[in-house]
């Protein structure tokens, strides 16, 4: 691989069909990644040609951190020797069944052992979405990504649709993150177990180390004060005597159907599937982003506490949401900061620092203005000493002293 020339990686937010229109010179597609994005891969002066394009025509797309141009043109340099060395191993069919990741279907007997096999896998594009299809062939089932970060987990969730009944789970936190290790895979176990699945338990506590507590004086006396009344009953015989039990079976549990989307193309946020309540925005700021996520992930109802992951974000929707705050706002926000802070709440505080870099903490206020941001206005409040210290920023109206 160290001597292939030098070459860069593209991840674009199209499907294969629509980024293969893009393709010019060498550029070639990499992965299939879902059934909306895609990877690109070529020399890198192309690649930078190619950004350039979809920046025009406001489609999402960010550099892989890679040095070289898998899955390209760029592989035949190296394809004699890479046969050479496939030829000298001892291969072996797999135990197990796998899905290629060259054709999207199940790997078949023979080829693991074919040199020839591995070097198509090396050169021509990873079909995961293909992959996935093979996989499901339309069945419910739960997705557990293993490894680091959760790329995998995102690519799956973009290619089954906000309307799968399929679990798509991480076991590791996204990067940048402030979560830790053990709390994202305790959460992973906790949906795994809400999916169905039942966990070794004995091996999950074997190495704690428990310690004895001591329990109260008294007895816990707990006793039972509900009145036994059936309500089923009156409603499906017609009897407004309430008391009345029923005699009919009870009827099956009907599952609901995802609620279809609305007439603008977007889904409201299902509540069933995150912690928190619904939190309204609270000041201009918090509106601007409201409305930034949700044209960009297609969603409406989000709220201040929504975590932007759970809602179906991922790095490379990032990179429009990033531009549009640029855009919106008017200031230089780093896409890491916009990863990092992965709250509506807690990104607005970010883009407030960046806006007012000296403003106050909330406490001890001397004064008070408007701040204009597009079709909106935030109130902002100044102690004395940062007021004296900064003045008014660009944009302010309506100053009054407290």
């Amino acid at each position: 691989m160290q001597k292939l020339p030098r070459g860069a990686m593209l991840s674009v937010r199209l499907p294969e069909a629509e980024a293969r229109e893009l393709l010019r010179g060498e550029l070639s597609i990499a992965s299939v990644n879902s059934r909306v994005s895609s990877a690109v891969s070529g020399p890198s002066e192309e690649i930078e040609e190619l950004e350039r394009v979809l920046a025009s025509r406001k489609v999402g797309c960010r550099r892989l951190p890679v040095p070289f141009a898998y899955h390209s043109s760029a592989i035949d340099s190296i394809t004699p020797e890479y046969v050479a060395m496939i030829a000298n191993l001892t291969l072996h069919d797999p135990a197990i069944p796998l899905i290629s990741n060259l054709t999207g279907t199940w790997l078949e007997p023979g080829q693991a052992t074919d040199e020839n096999y591995w070097v198509d896998q090396m050169r021509r594009p990873v079909q995961f979405a293909g992959g996935l299809d093979t996989l499901l062939n339309t069945r419910p089932a739960v997705l557990l990504e293993v490894g680091p970060s959760q790329v995998l987990t995102a690519m799956a969730r973009q290619h089954l649709g906000r309307r799968s009944p399929n679990a798509v789970l991480p076991s590791l936190p996204s990067q940048p993150t402030t979560d830790s290790d053990h709390a994202t895979l305790l959460t992973a176990l906790g949906n795994l177990w809400l999916n169905g699945f039942e966990p070794d338990w004995e091996n999950f506590y074997k190495f704690e180390q428990r310690r004895r507590v001591a329990l109260p004086t008294y007895p816990f006396e707990g006793k039972r004060y509900w009145v036994e009344t059936s309500f089923d009953g009156a409603v499906a015989n017609g009897n407004k005597d309430r008391g009345v039990p029923s005699e009919q079976p009870a009827a099956s549990p009907i599952e609901p159907e995802p609620p279809p989307p609305k007439s603008n193309g977007r889904f409201s946020v299902s509540r069933a599937e995150l912690a928190q309540v619904y939190a309204a925005p609270r000041n201009g700021i918090e509106v601007g982003l409201a409305t930034i996520w949700g044209e960009v992930l297609g969603l409406e109802a989000i709220g201040i506490q929504d975590n932007y992951f759970e809602l179906g974000g991922d790095s490379l929707l990032a990179t429009q949401i990033f531009s549009r705050i640029r855009q919106s706002f008017s200031i230089e926000i780093s896409l890491e900061k916009v990863l990092l802070n992965q709250t509506i709440s807690e990104l607005s505080r970010a883009i407030y620092k960046e806006i007012m870099p000296n403003g106050s903490d909330g406490s001890n206020y001397y004064c008070t203005f408007d701040l204009k941001m597009d079709d909106d206005s935030m109130k902002v409040y100044l102690n004395e000493e940062d007021y004296l210290r900064t003045g008014l920023p660009e944009g302010a109206e309506n100053f009054s002293l407290l």
